[in-house]
């Protein structure tokens, strides 16, 4: 019986860890998508930045022209 116990000890051990296993993935998985969606916001926020400042050396530039 004694032996029978270990090894249920050790199964437990064994679906615990793949358990630890699992979540650590899972987490993994999750930061991954939080960075994607990170990179893809701040791409966006690059692109409107330089949109945005291109759009204020052409009004410079227009008002400029005209004076």
């Amino acid at each position: 019986m004694g032996e029978n116990l270990k090894k249920t000890t050790a199964e437990r051990a064994l679906e615990s860890t793949k358990r630890d296993q699992t979540n650590i993935d899972q987490k993994r998985e999750r930061e991954g998508i939080q960075r994607q969606q990170h990179d893809g916001i701040f791409w966006h926020l690059s692109k409107w930045w330089i949109q945005r400042q291109a759009k204020k050396e052409i009004a410079r530039k227009s008002t400029s022209d005209v004076c």
